[in-house]
C-alpha cells in the first residue's frame, strides 16, 4: 500500500500524532501528481516508522533524536538503462526523506549540501529499507543523515549526510499545502517533451563529430520511456562540447541548458534538490561516456548556493578533474543562464565498474 493511503494514526513510532498527520499530509501533497519528477518513488513509499528516540551513541543519554524509517521497492522507473536505481533517484530519495524530518518544526529549511557514498547497487526489485536521523536539529542549521539497506540481506548500498538552513524570510511549511495545485502542474508540463538540439551536428565546440554522436546518442538513450527521469532528460539541451588534450588524455567540457519547469520543482516553486542532482548526475555521466567504461558512482557531494526558480533557464558545464584508469574524479557547476550567478557545485567520485572496482 501506498504512504498516500496510510491513516496517519496507523503509523507506528512514538512521535505524537500531530507530527504523523503533518508528514502524512506533506507526502499526500508532495507526491500525489503522476508526471512530477518524484512520481516514481512516490506511488511504492511506505512510511514505517516515525519516532523520537534516545541516541545510544551520545554520551549524553538523555539526548534524544527524531527517527523515521521508510521502505520502498526498487521498480524500472526509478532505473538507469542498465537497470539499477539511478543515483538521480537515490539523491531524490535522501533529499526528501531527511526533508521531512524537518516538519516536526513547522518551518522550511533549503538544502545547503548533499554528500552521499554509493557502497552497492539496488537493482530492480531490491527492497529498501530507509532510516533517516535528526543528527543536529538547532534553531538555524539541521545536520540529517539516511541510511539505506537492502532488506533480504542487510546490506547499506548508500549513506549520506544532508545540512539544511533555514531561509531568510522564508515560507513556513504549512505555506506549501496552497503552493501547490494542480493545474499549475498540469498547464507547466509540455505537451510533447523533446530534446532541443535534435541533430548532433547542431552542438557547438570543437570536439570530433564522432564524440558528439555518441554523447547525444547516449542522452537519447536516456530519454526513452521507462527510465528514471525520462520526461526530464528530453528537455535538457547539449549547448557545446570541447575535447582539449591533457597529455595522452583528453579532457571534455560538456555544456547544457534546460528550462525549470514546475514539475520540477518543490512546494515553493524552486528546482527541488533532487531534480538538480539528478541533473548533475546526468551531465558528469556524459563525461565518462568518452572514456571506456561503464564507471559508477562512488561519492558525491553537492553545494546548493543559491535556488533555481520555475522559469528560469539554467546552464550546466562538467568538467574531469582528474582521469585515472580505475578512478576519475568529475565537477559539474550550475548557473542561471540569464544572469549568470553560480547556483550548485558538485563533485562525483566514479570507479571503473568491475569485480575489481569496489570499496
Amino acid at each position: 500500500m501506498s504512504s498516500l493511503q496510510i491513516e496517519p494514526l496507523s503509523i507506528p513510532g512514538s512521535a505524537p500524532n500531530e507530527v504523523k498527520e503533518l508528514i502524512a499530509k506533506f507526502v499526500g501533497v508532495m507526491f500525489w501528481n503522476k508526471k512530477t519528477f518524484f512520481a516514481p518513488v512516490a506511488k511504492g513509499l511506505r512510511i514505517e516508522e516515525v519516532s523520537l528516540v534516545h541516541d545510544l551513541g551520545c554520551p549524553a543519554r538523555k539526548r534524544t533524536v527524531w527517527r523515521h524509517t521508510y521502505s520502498v521497492e526498487v521498480t524500472k522507473d526509478m532505473c538507469n538503462s542498465r537497470g539499477f536505481m539511478h543515483d538521480g533517484c537515490t539523491a531524490l530519495l535522501i533529499d526528501n526523506l531527511t526533508s521531512m524530518m524537518i516538519l516536526v518544526l513547522h518551518l522550511h529549511a533549503v538544502s545547503v549540501n548533499l554528500s552521499i557514498n554509493f557502497m552497492g547497487k539496488a537493482k530492480v526489485g531490491t527492497s529498501l529499507f530507509i532510516v533517516t536521523t535528526g543528527v543536529v536539529m538547532g534553531d538555524d542549521l539541521h545536520v540529517l543523515r539516511a541510511e539505506l539497506y537492502d532488506r533480504s540481506t542487510g546490506e547499506m548500498l548508500y549513506s549520506t549526510n544532508h545540512t539544511k538552513a533555514l531561509p531568510s524570510g522564508g515560507p513556513r511549511i504549512d505555506d506549501v499545502f496552497t503552493l501547490n495545485s494542480e493545474e499549475e502542474v498540469r498547464k507547466s508540463m509540455p505537451n510533447s517533451p523533446r530534446l532541443i538540439v535534435e541533430d548532433p551536428s547542431m552542438i557547438g565546440g570543437n570536439a570530433p563529430a564522432e564524440v558528439k554522436q555518441k554523447i547525444f546518442d547516449s542522452l537519447t538513450g536516456w530519454s526513452q520511456e521507462g527510465i528514471f527521469g525520462a520526461h526530464i532528460t528530453r528537455t535538457l539541451s547539449l549547448q557545446n562540447i570541447d575535447v582539449d588534450k591533457l597529455g595522452k588524455k583528453m579532457k571534455p567540457v560538456i555544456v547544457g541548458e534546460i528550462g525549470v519547469s514546475q514539475a520540477m520543482t518543490n512546494g515553493w516553486g524552486a528546482m527541488h534538490g533532487g531534480c538538480g542532482s539528478f541533473l548533475i548526475a546526468q551531465m558528469t555521466q556524459l563525461l565518462t561516456i568518452v572514456y571506456d567504461g561503464p564507471w559508477v558512482a562512488s561519492t558525491f557531494s553537492c553545494t546548493f548556493h543559491a535556488p533555481a526558480m520555475r522559469g528560469m533557464t539554467i546552464r550546466l558545464v562538467s568538467t574531469p578533474i582528474s582521469i585515472g584508469r580505475r578512478i576519475m574524479n568529475l565537477q559539474c557547476e550550475t548557473y542561471d543562464s540569464k544572469s549568470g550567478r553560480l547556483l550548485q557545485t558538485a563533485v562525483l567520485t566514479a570507479l571503473r565498474d568491475s569485480d575489481q572496482a569496489r570499496l
